[in-house]
């Protein structure tokens, strides 16, 4: 066992809850009741969320005006709530009723407080949609805890390496005058040039949070335009850190693995490879792992939501933290069958400074009750990619992003692509040729239509590479607008 997983261990049983005892946070308390929560009976789990969703459907009929007026107008009331299936009787909330309606159409006004924070969603764009209260956050602390070290050598504590990309989604907080330091906000404190205070206690723990518990080195995104000198800084910088985790975009490990394949200059082991900010095609799994010589572990996740899921040793779906949210996949509005893919729906169970029930996060997946052999209770997700992003056939199947990018990878003529739906259907399919391999437009453009199990125009091009979007983040399919 290598020293820094020894030392994570003691620092994530004894130090952390000692450095956070100063904040009033309860993350480590309640880190440890999700975990049991993980295996309770789930009749159990069930009658958990029933209580927490009733707890929210009262408030937010009582003191949210989008919530009240919406339910009133259909004939509905939450008094209606007498189990979890009762919650299909209610609207589906969009993206677009948080905007229209935020902050004071949705928010309670009772819990109102100064250390309310704003989330701002859709990457780049930052608009300000959901406000988490302190006792929300701790939540998500708690959750984040324990989706980042269940069966996982990580630690808090341990180095962590990160590479974002330009624009990285991160919580966008009100701005604060805290100190730069937890010794220099201890001391305004102390010395009475800062109330104690819960704002000022707020920002103690984040201070904390972002210096000694999670502290990580952030390195920069790397361009993937052939260019082998970034990626071999990189790899000199992994080995100068020597993390116990590495977090990227899928896109990112997957250009390090390439390099290090190709080149041998070898980062030393990486424990826990961690994707993140985009769905990660199956297909890459294996040659990151043996690249960067560790175990690659997903949990699933927004901005606006935190963590909802993470997947255990057995790395066969990701576990639902059915204790924090009620996850529905649905197809028209009506649930789909067990295995079945459809759309994401989300009611955050803690979150009540503004209720957000039966939002449309935007994702396709599909859900697996089976028992699981880690021995974890808890409903397993299948993550098929985000809506915008899945093709509709003429005879109505749905080609998710996860399918479309695992058929492309397995392609040995492949290295990269980009398929994007014009109007009247018309794809454009831009493709990275592998190098050291007989690339043959027409016989790609047969082989994906024989797979699609259809005939469509299709204009097939080569490129040097595939450019991310605004936010830094790639989009390997482009579907035009659909219902489901």
């Amino acid at each position: 066992m290598r020293l820094s997983s020894l030392y994570g261990q003691a620092f994530q049983s004894i130090a952390l809850p000692a450095m956070l005892a100063p904040t009033q946070s309860k993350a480590t308390s309640l880190a440890r009741q999700m975990r049991r929560q993980q295996r309770w009976p789930i009749a159990r789990i069930k009658e958990y969320q029933l209580s927490r969703l009733t707890e929210l459907m009262r408030l937010a009929e009582q003191e949210s005006q989008f919530y009240r007026q919406r339910w009133h107008q259909l004939g509905l009331s939450a008094d209606r709530l007498r189990c979890l299936d009762d919650i299909r009787q209610f609207p589906i909330t969009s993206k677009e009723d948080l905007e229209s309606h935020f902050p004071d159409g949705i928010a309670v006004q009772s819990r109102r407080n100064a250390d309310w924070q704003y989330v701002g969603t859709r990457g780049t764009t930052r608009r300000v949609m959901v406000i988490h209260d302190f006792e929300r956050r701790d939540y998500e602390r708690a959750a984040i805890m324990v989706a980042l070290t269940e069966d996982s050598p990580y630690r808090y504590g341990t180095r962590e390496v990160s590479i974002p990309p330009d624009a990285c989604s991160v919580h966008c907080g009100i701005e604060s005058d805290r100190a730069v330091s937890v010794s220099r906000q201890l001391l305004a404190l102390a010395t009475r040039r800062v109330a104690w205070n819960r704002e000022s206690i707020s920002d103690l723990r984040g201070l904390v949070m972002d210096t000694w518990i999670c502290a990580k080195t952030v390195l920069p995104p790397l361009p993937l335009d052939g260019d082998d000198s970034v990626l071999r800084d990189c790899v000199r910088k992994l080995r100068e850190q020597r993390p116990m985790q590495l977090t990227a975009l899928p896109e990112y490990l997957r250009a390090l693995a390439d390099y290090v394949r190709i080149s041998d200059d070898q980062p030393p082991p990486i424990p826990v490879i961690r994707p993140m900010g985009a769905n990660f095609p199956t297909s890459w799994k294996t040659s990151i792992e043996s690249a960067l010589r560790g175990s690659l572990r997903e949990h699933y996740g927004s901005r606006e939501m935190g963590p909802m899921a993470f997947d255990c040793h057995q790395t066969n779906g990701m576990h639902l933290l059915m204790s924090q949210h009620l996850i529905e996949i649905v197809h028209d509005g009506q649930p789909v069958l067990e295995g079945e893919v459809g759309r994401v729906l989300v009611t955050d169970l803690h979150n009540l400074a503004m209720p957000i029930i039966r939002y449309d996060i935007g994702d396709l997946a599909r859900i697996d009750t089976s028992p699981c052999p880690c021995g974890r209770t808890t409903a397993r997700i299948f993550l098929e990619g985000r809506v915008d992003d899945a093709l509709v056939t003429d005879s109505g199947e749905l080609l998710t992003a996860e399918a479309v990018s695992n058929f492309f990878y397995e392609q040995p003529e492949i290295k990269d692509f980009q398929l994007t739906e014009g109007r009247g259907g018309k794809l454009t399919l831009r493709i990275v040729p592998a190098t050291k391999t007989d690339f043959n437009e027409r016989a790609i453009e047969e082989r994906f239509l024989s797979w699609m199990g259809q005939s469509r125009s299709i204009s097939v091009r080569t490129t040097q590479a595939i450019r991310p979007e605004e936010s830094g983040k790639f989009r390997h399919c482009k579907a035009q607008p659909w219902t489901t």
